[in-house]
């Protein structure tokens, strides 16, 4: 039978349980632990709640998790992986207080602003008494409507979530905060370390600006990952990140797909290495998509890199909206859509790509004209490399310089991993540049 979603009203003694809890977790993890938080509902004082004790614990290396599931499960606590949410650890248990409590900890790395998005989302909403009531309200509705159906439960508030997490981040910039870079660890990178890091790579990359803009609605399921925006554009709306039961695979792929076909929108479906079932691709071809588009992921070790000295160009980091609109500009005379500056650039506040942001754009201007631009994505211990173009006139001198910047820059930031998700016909510009193949991410669109 699946578990009822029930919303209670504040209990006092929530404060009391994380307390409580959160004790034994920090002395398990005292050689790794920097900070421990109470999140989520249970942490927002007179908000009604689902009975659930979300503990956020942020370590200084995720990498080392793995060698504490067994002290984990010592005190009570069932390790289930990131359980479909990126760039965490994740266990549960749970506990008796006058009726059942559920506890769930969600450890990430200091820094991650995965993390950093949910301590604001707290921080906004005990600070705003409207919207938290606003919140509650629509949280008992909802569990009234869906009482066994998480995933319509979640469905249904996310645009409340997104619309919040936006204020939340303009809120906390008005105050003169930021994000705060993640530190990069030094590695003797496996195989299997690359195919992760470039996956986490391009999920960050991909939904980062996404969970903020009022013209997207960002879903992130256990299961999947979704984006939907108003851009008529199948770039712009996708499903990544895809991990179905087999039992389930059939109806979920249905699921997302309508989601997009409700709307009469085009969209792609990404599925990489490590997605699940084995034939996920056969299954979302069944239902009528058809295999359109490959990008490939791709590595470089950063030991020998090249200088940052650019020749002729002067490329600079986008700190602010000018600079973003020549940014947007190069991007639409290389092929991009005209709409997408008003529809998606133009809405991005400015703290999500300045200081200690994971996403860094770059400009390269010849004689004051910008004729080139890339990305540099800083998350899961990689330096992703995206959204490398340039001006017809400039395609192939700027796009190598602009190529050697960003593994330059890269390198002096002490990464010492470079991975990329390029289109396929961008392969052989990155293998000159030193890369190699990893994976393939195909596309699927509608017929």
């Amino acid at each position: 039978m699946k578990d009822l979603v029930e919303i209670v009203s504040y209990d006092e003694r929530w404060p009391e349980i994380y307390s409580e809890e959160v004790q034994p977790i920090q002395e398990v993890l005292s050689l790794i632990v920097v900070e421990a938080h109470h999140i989520g509902s249970t942490s927002v004082p007179e908000l009604s709640a689902k009975p659930v004790i979300d503990i956020m614990i942020l370590v200084d290396d995720l990498m080392l998790m793995e060698n504490y599931d067994k002290q984990m499960t010592a005190i009570g606590y069932v390790p289930k992986g990131s359980c479909g949410v990126l760039g965490r650890c994740y266990f549960d248990k749970d506990i008796e207080r006058d009726g059942a409590i559920k506890v769930n900890v969600h450890v990430y790395e200091y820094g991650d602003p995965q993390a950093l998005r949910q301590l604001w989302f707290r921080d906004y909403l005990s600070e705003h008494p409207s919207d938290r009531d606003a919140y509650a309200v629509l949280k008992k509705s909802l569990a009234n409507r869906f009482p066994y159906d998480i995933i319509s439960y979640v469905l249904g508030k996310s645009s409340f979530v997104q619309k919040t997490d936006h204020k939340a981040l303009e809120w906390k910039a008005l105050k003169g905060e930021h994000f705060i870079a993640m530190k990069p660890k030094k590695l003797s990178w496996t195989e299997q370390q690359k195919l992760k890091a470039i996956d986490e790579n391009f999920q960050l990359q991909m939904t980062f600006f996404a969970r903020y803009l009022p013209s997207s609605n960002l879903i992130v399921h256990r299961d999947t990952i979704v984006h939907r925006s108003t851009i008529p554009d199948h770039s712009y709306n996708f499903a990544i990140a895809t991990h179905f039961s087999e039992d389930k695979a059939l109806r979920r792929v249905r699921d997302i797909m309508n989601y997009f076909i409700e709307q009469n929108l085009p969209f792609t479906w990404w599925v990489g290495h490590l997605d699940e079932p084995e034939h996920l691709g056969e299954l979302i071809q069944s239902q009528g998509l058809q295999h359109k588009e490959n990008r490939i992921g791709m590595s470089r070790p950063l030991e020998d890199s090249p200088s940052i000295g650019n020749g002729d160009l002067d490329i600079r980091r986008v700190v602010n909206h000018r600079e973003l609109k020549d940014f947007d500009r190069v991007y639409v005379e290389a092929g991009g859509s005209p709409d997408v500056f008003d529809l998606l650039y133009n809405q991005i506040p400015s703290i999500l790509y300045q200081e200690g942001s994971p996403i860094e754009l770059y400009t390269a201007y010849l004689n004051e004209e910008p004729v080139a631009i890339g990305s540099l994505c800083l998350y899961a211990n990689a330096a992703g490399i995206y959204h490398i173009a340039t001006v017809p006139q400039q395609s192939a001198e700027g796009v190598s310089d602009m190529l050697d910047f960003l593994i330059g820059t890269a390198a002096q930031k002490g990464y010492s991993l470079a991975t990329t998700v390029t289109p396929e016909k961008d392969k052989e510009l990155f293998i000159r540049k030193g890369f190699t193949e990893n994976s393939v991410y195909r596309g699927y669109h509608p017929l």
